[in-house]
Order: structure tokens, then C-alpha cells, then sequence
């Protein structure tokens, strides 16, 4: 099981082909496979070039006399102290003894052992189940590209389109993420918790941090491997701090008394992240709208009087840097920012016409650095201070 990849790549019967897009790792967030136009499975030649070992398709038909010396060749031989060539051998009968496409794939090795080969092709078609097809009876072999499951059986493949289902009417049902009725049913429920609470006042994201101690601890045995190569990791830690951070909410009441909070999104787009709306107990003589600057700071604290919330919200809490000083940032578009940084200066809190809060920005010039770039109050992302000190992420809080 440690090495049942290298098992599994020893046994592809063809290569990955296709236009791997790397322009969107920089470097600067988890590694992103990116295809650009068509997917591809080669094949290659029937027969490997001279001086060169047999691979995929080619170790099934070309040679097979010396098979496993030719599957082991790719892996460091003989020698290796990863590969078992008892394990290698075994996987071999099995395939040959259970697999019908290796079954099929006899019958080219049988003409390429012939006295006179004869002219003629091995041709893979995406099609599911091999046993719908009989044995070729021409000069060309038609197969499909099978995994690494030598039991399976014909009703258990992936089910296809067939012709007669084309145009047919399917009805999603309401369990099915992103349909017209799992989207209504939320719009109706979301309906039914602002009669019952009236309207949220605050919205909140919580995105995980890779450097929490907990993921690292986790990390700890593995000093080749980072954050985004265990997601499993990462969610587990951030599923945990997120019901902390509810429970937060509930008991220590960093935005006010709370008297209701729903989830409504759980993300794994870059770094898993929730979107919450909070419910509090506003009191007619108090609206909250005059007591924004009590929750709400999109300013840097200033090191001078609190460095360690500067040191958190520097490091958690700013956007960019993006514009002129970097176009290709995740947020620009048509040369501009999508989130509108950097924001404008005010001196207090504000709303405008359309109800749209504009937090105290002042120009303090107090400053911190990314990527060399100086960052001022104009790019601070809205936060809590409570809320980022006790969990040491970045929490948006509008």
C-alpha cells in the first residue's frame, strides 16, 4: 500500500496527454492542475523503438517473455527496495488470469509472435464494459482504457448515455447540490429564518490557516510534503475549528448576543473556508449600525500600543498586493481590482444611499510589507480583532 502507485502506473496501458497550463503556479497558494483544451490517453507504437525498454500497452503484447524485468526497469530493477517483484509477479497472473482486456491484448502478442506478422492495429475506444464487444475478427482491436479492479463486473462500470436517453426529460430531485429545486428549497429556508429573526446583521468568512499548530503538528513526520498535499488534513483541523469558533460566538459574544447563526456555504476553492450569517439581540435604543467601530476595524493596529494584534492582522488580514504593483493577482480583471482595493480613506464609519457600510479608514501611516510591496490601512480586509486573535486566520467580518 506504500508504494500502490507506482504499482498501479506499472500496469497503465497508456500515457497522459495534454497541454498542462502552469502559468497559475506562481508559487503563492496550492499547487493547481490546469488542462488546457483536450484530454488525451496515448498509446504509442505497437513495438518500442529500437534501444529503448517496452512501456504501458507495449509491456503487454511486445516481449512478454521478460515482462517483469520490463516493468521493473521504470522502478529501479531488481535492486529497487521499494518494488517486490513477488508483488509485481502476482499482479501479472492476475490480470492475465481475470482481465479481459489483457485477455484481448493475447491476440496481438499471438500475431506479433507469428512467423508473418501481419499488418494491423490496436485501437482504444472510451466505451464502457469490454465484454459488450467479441473478439476482433479483423485486422483491428477495439478496447478501452480499463482500471486496476480485474473483478469487476460488466453492471457495475459507469453507466453511459445511450442514444435513446438523448433528448428524455430528468427531473433533479431537491437532494442534488446546485439543481433549480436544492436552490429553491434554500431560498425558501432562508425565507422562513429572516421572518422568524429579521434580517442578519453581520456576514462572516472564516478561512483555514496552514499554519495553525494542530496542522502542523499533523505534518510534522512527513517534512517532504506540505499543507496542500494532505487536504484530508486540513479539512479535518478546520472542520474542528469551526465548531470552536461557533461555540466562540455563542459563549464569549465578540459581536454581541447572539441569537441565531446559519451556515449557508462550506468551500474547498484554494483553502476551505465557511460564509456565516449572524443573528444578535439589538436593542432599539442601541441599532447596531451606530455601533459598527465597537465590531468591525478595517484599520492596522498600531505596533506602538499593539503589536500583537499587529502582527495577526498584518499577516491574516490584508488584501493584495494587486493593481500596478502586481496584475497578475488572483483578484484583477480587465486591469483592475474584482474586491475594489485599494478603498478610500474615511475618517469614520458611514453608510451610503444603497445601505452599504464604509468602515473607518484613516490614514495613519502605519504600514507592513508583502512581497515588497508596502500595504497601508486602504488594503486591510474588514475584521474583528477578537474574533483573528483567538484563531489566528483570516476572518472577513462585514
Amino acid at each position: 500500500m506504500d508504494y500502490v502507485r507506482a504499482y498501479n502506473e506499472m500496469f497503465n496501458m497508456t500515457s497522459f496527454g495534454a497541454h498542462i497550463d502552469e502559468a497559475i503556479n506562481d508559487g503563492r497558494s496550492p499547487y493547481v492542475f490546469k488542462i488546457s483544451g483536450q484530454l488525451y490517453h496515448w498509446i504509442g507504437s505497437l513495438c518500442p523503438q529500437s534501444g529503448t525498454r517496452p512501456r504501458f500497452l507495449q509491456l503487454y503484447i511486445y516481449d512478454t517473455g521478460t515482462e517483469v524485468e520490463n516493468r521493473m526497469a521504470h522502478f529501479g530493477g531488481r535492486d529497487s527496495d521499494q518494488i517486490c517483484e513477488a508483488i509485481v509477479r502476482r499482479l501479472i497472473h492476475l490480470l492475465d488470469s481475470h482481465n479481459e482486456l489483457v485477455k484481448l491484448f493475447w491476440t496481438a502478442r499471438d500475431k506479433c509472435d507469428a512467423d508473418e506478422v501481419p499488418t494491423f492495429k490496436i485501437r482504444l475506444f472510451s466505451i464502457a464494459g469490454s465484454k459488450q464487444h467479441s473478439l476482433p475478427t479483423s485486422d483491428a482491436i477495439g478496447a478501452i482504457v480499463p482500471i486496476l479492479q480485474p473483478h469487476v463486473e460488466a453492471r457495475a462500470t459507469l453507466s453511459a448515455i445511450r442514444c435513446h436517453d438523448v433528448g428524455s426529460r430528468t427531473i433533479l430531485p431537491v437532494s442534488f447540490t446546485g439543481g433549480p429545486r436544492y436552490m429553491y428549497s434554500h431560498y425558501l429556508d432562508a425565507l422562513a429564518i429572516c421572518h422568524v429573526f429579521g434580517n442578519p446583521q453581520f456576514y462572516v468568512t472564516f478561512t483555514c490557516n496552514v499554519r495553525w499548530t494542530e496542522i502542523a503538528w499533523y505534518l510534522q513526520p512527513f517534512p517532504r510534503l506540505t499543507a496542500s498535499d494532505r487536504a484530508d488534513i486540513v479539512a479535518r483541523v478546520f472542520h474542528f475549528k469551526v465548531k470552536q469558533f461557533v461555540r466562540f460566538l455563542k459563549d464569549d459574544s465578540p459581536l454581541g448576543d447572539l441569537r441565531a447563526v446559519y451556515t449557508i456555504e462550506f468551500q474547498k476553492r484554494g483553502l476551505p473556508h465557511c460564509h456565516r450569517l449572524v443573528w444578535l439581540h439589538s436593542s432599539p435604543s442601541s441599532p447596531i449600525s451606530e455601533r459598527i467601530d465597537d465590531y468591525i476595524s478595517a484599520e492596522l493596529p498600531d505596533p506602538r500600543t499593539d503589536l500583537a494584534g499587529y502582527a495577526v492582522i498584518s499577516a491574516t488580514m490584508m488584501h493584495g498586493p494587486c493593481g500596478i504593483a502586481n496584475s497578475r493577482a488572483p483578484c484583477m480583471e480587465s486591469s483592475a481590482c474584482t474586491k475594489k482595493f485599494p478603498k478610500k480613506y474615511n475618517e469614520k464609519t458611514f453608510f451610503d444611499v444603497d445601505g452599504r457600510a464604509h468602515y473607518q479608514r484613516r490614514n495613519t501611516s502605519v504600514y507592513t510589507t508583502r512581497s515588497g510591496v508596502q500595504l497601508d490601512n486602504s488594503y486591510v480586509v474588514p475584521y474583528n480583532r477578537l474574533l483573528c486573535m483567538t484563531f489566528q486566520a483570516h476572518i472577513n467580518v462585514e
